[in-house]
C-alpha cells in the first residue's frame, strides 16, 4: 500500500456552546484538502473530540489518533489547523515529536505542510491566544457584573429574559428574572432548613412530591448543602439573597493528569453586585440559615468544631469510586458506616438495592485485590517504562522550553543594560517570567525503577502506606487522589444467594499503575527517590 493511502483526519471544537456541525465542517474541509494535495479519495480514519479544550492531552480522539500512529496505521495527519491538535505549546511539541519518530507528517488547511518552524512559532502563538482569550473573557464578565448582569449560566430559581435590545439595537444578554415555581422550591428549602429539618429529610420530601432537582433528577443532600467556600449548593448561593458574585474561583488543569479543579481566589478579587430584583430569600431568613449552619458545624456537647479546619466535610477515600450494581448510581456512606445506594436512599422506586457494605469490608477487599494484582504480574519494569515514557517526553519538551526562555530573558536583560529603553521590553519580560513560573511549577516525572523487583517493591510500599493511613482523616484527600488514579469504579451488587451482603467488583483504570506510580511519587517523593 502506498504512503498516501494511510491518511487520518482530526477535528475538534472546544465548547459545548459551539455548533456540533463544526466537526462535520472540519472533516469536509480536510477531505477536500486531502483530495487536492495528497490525491487520496478516502481517509484511513477520522478522529474527533467534541466540546473539549485543546489545553489538555486527555481527549479520547487525540489518544486514539496517536495509538493509530504508534500501530503504523497512519502516515499523514490532516487537520484544519495546528490549534485543532492542541493549543498548549508543550503538548503540540510532544505530538509533533511522536509523529516525527514514526515518520508521520502533518498537513493543515491553515499552515500547509507543518515543519519545526510552525511548531515553535504557531505553537507559541496558539498558547498565547488561549491565555489572552481567558483574560478577555474574564474582563468582559467582570464588566457585566458591574452592570447587574449574570455572566454565568442559568441558576435554579431564575429564567432568562429574552428580547431586550440596547440603544444600538443589539440583544441584551445576562438578564434574569425570578422563576415563580422554582423560587417557591428555593424558599421551601430555606424555610425547612431554618426550622430544623435536616437536609436528608428535605431531599426526601422534595422527591416524594415529584419535584425535579436543578439537574432534572432526584434531590440529594449535596444539592442542598453544597460547598460553602465556593458558593455551591442551594443554601450557599448568594444570588438568592440578591447578590451576583463572580470570579470566586479559577479553574486549574493538572498538565499531567488533565483533571481540572477549582481553586478559591482571595475575596478582594471577587466581583460582587447587589440586584434587589433578583432577591428570593429575605435578609432575615438568610441570616437564620447561616446561624443554623454554624450550629450544625459545632459539636452538640462541647460547641467545638467537628473537624480540623481545612479538612473535607463528609469525605472518605472511596467517595465517588463506589457504585450500585443494580442501577449504576453512586454509593455513599450512610448510617453505621455502610456504603448504600444514593438512588435507593432518596427515591425508593428508582432502585431496589437497599443493601450496604461496611467501609471496613470494602477497604479490606480493595487492598487485597490490589496486592494480588501486583503479585500476579512479573514484567513491572517494562510496563512502568512504557507508562512513564509519555510523561518523560512531555517533560523533555518543558525543560527545552525553559532553557529557551531563560536564554531569551538573558538577551532582553543584556539589551536593557546596553541602553534599550526598559519600557519597550517590560511587557515581554513579564510574559517570559510568567511562562517560566508556569513551566517550573510542572512536577518532573518520577525516577524509573532499575529492575522489575524494585518497581514491584515501590508499588507495594506505596500501597502499604496507603492502607496504614487509610483511616486517618488528615490523609483522606491524598489517599482518595491515589485511588482515583488507580481505580475506575468499585461496583457493589446484591448477593442473591444470601439474604444480605454484596458482591464486590473492582475495575482498574486504563493506565492504572503508571498513573498511580506518578501520583504516589508526587505525594510521597521520599518513597521513589533514586537513592533508596
Amino acid at each position: 500500500m502506498s504512503r498516501h493511502h494511510r491518511v487520518a483526519i482530526y477535528a475538534r471544537y472546544s465548547s459545548d456552546l459551539q455548533n456540533p456541525s463544526s466537526i462535520e465542517d472540519q472533516v469536509h474541509l480536510c477531505t477536500d484538502l486531502m483530495k487536492r494535495e495528497l490525491h487520496v479519495e478516502r481517509p484511513a480514519g477520522v478522529f474527533s473530540d467534541a466540546a473539549m479544550t485543546g489545553a489538555t492531552m486527555h481527549r479520547p480522539g487525540i489518544i486514539e489518533l496517536l495509538a493509530a500512529v504508534e500501530a503504523g496505521l497512519v502516515n499523514t495527519v490532516v487537520a484544519e489547523g495546528l490549534d485543532r491538535l492542541s493549543r498548549d505549546l508543550a503538548d503540540i511539541a510532544s505530538i509533533y515529536r511522536v509523529l516525527q519518530s514514526r515518520d508521520v507528517s502533518i498537513l493543515t488547511a491553515h499552515e500547509g505542510r507543518v515543519t519545526d518552524l510552525h511548531i515553535g512559532f504557531k505553537g507559541t502563538m496558539n498558547a498565547m491566544y488561549l491565555k489572552d482569550l481567558k483574560e478577555k473573557v474574564r474582563r468582559a464578565h467582570v464588566s457585566r457584573v458591574a452592570q447587574g448582569r449574570v455572566p454565568a449560566g442559568l441558576c435554579y430559581g431564575y429564567r432568562v429574559v429574552k428580547g431586550v435590545v440596547d440603544e444600538r439595537g443589539n440583544y441584551e444578554t445576562g438578564l434574569r428574572m425570578i422563576h415563580p415555581e422554582e423560587s417557591a422550591v428555593v424558599l421551601r428549602i430555606f424555610e425547612e432548613f431554618a426550622a430544623g429539618t435536616i437536609p436528608h429529610q428535605i431531599a426526601r420530601g422534595l422527591n416524594n412530591d415529584g419535584i425535579p432537582s436543578p439537574a432534572g433528577r432526584t434531590w440529594r443532600c449535596t444539592a442542598i448543602l453544597g460547598a460553602p467556600s465556593r458558593g455551591q449548593g442551594i443554601l450557599n448561593n448568594e444570588m438568592y439573597n440578591g447578590w451576583i458574585v463572580y470570579n470566586r474561583t479559577k479553574r486549574v488543569v493538572d498538565p499531567q493528569t488533565g483533571r481540572a479543579r477549582a481553586v478559591l481566589k482571595p475575596k478582594e478579587d471577587w466581583a460582587r453586585r447587589y440586584v434587589p430584583d433578583l432577591q428570593i430569600v429575605t435578609d432575615d431568613l438568610w441570616e437564620r440559615v447561616l446561624r443554623r449552619r454554624s450550629e450544625r458545624r459545632a459539636s452538640p456537647t462541647t460547641g467545638k468544631p467537628r473537624r480540623v479546619s481545612g479538612q473535607p466535610v463528609n469525605k472518605r477515600p472511596l467517595t465517588s469510586l463506589t457504585f450500585c450494581g443494580v442501577c449504576g448510581g453512586e454509593k455513599g456512606i450512610a448510617n453505621a458506616g455502610r456504603y448504600v445506594c444514593n438512588v435507593a436512599r432518596f427515591q425508593d422506586q428508582k432502585c431496589s438495592n437497599h443493601r450496604g457494605t461496611r467501609e471496613e469490608a470494602l477497604q479490606s477487599a480493595l487492598f487485597a485485590f490490589l496486592f494480588d494484582r501486583i503479585d500476579e504480574r512479573e514484567d513491572w519494569l517494562k510496563k512502568l517504562q512504557v507508562d512513564l515514557e509519555p510523561r518523560r517526553q512531555a517533560y523533555d519538551v518543558v525543560e527545552s522550553e525553559i532553557r529557551d526562555l531563560e536564554v531569551r530573558r538573558s538577551r532582553l536583560l543584556d539589551a536593557v543594560e546596553k541602553g534599550v529603553r526598559p519600557d519597550t521590553t517590560i511587557d515581554r519580560l513579564v510574559s517570559l517570567e510568567s511562562r517560566l513560573d508556569e513551566l517550573k511549577a510542572i512536577t518532573p516525572p518520577p525516577v524509573v525503577p532499575q529492575s522489575a523487583s524494585e518497581a514491584k517493591g515501590r508499588l507495594k510500599t506505596a500501597l502499604n502506606r496507603m492502607e496504614m493511613l487509610f483511616w486517618e482523616q488528615k490523609h483522606t484527600r491524598q489517599i482518595h487522589q491515589m485511588l482515583r488514579s488507580l481505580v475506575d469504579r468499585i461496583e457493589l451488587t446484591p448477593d442473591n444467594l444470601k439474604c444480605q451482603g454484596e458482591h464486590i467488583s473492582i475495575n482498574l483504570s486504563r493506565r492504572a499503575w503508571g498513573d498511580f506510580y506518578c501520583t504516589a511519587a508526587d505525594i510521597w517523593p521520599e518513597l521513589f527517590s533514586s537513592n533508596r
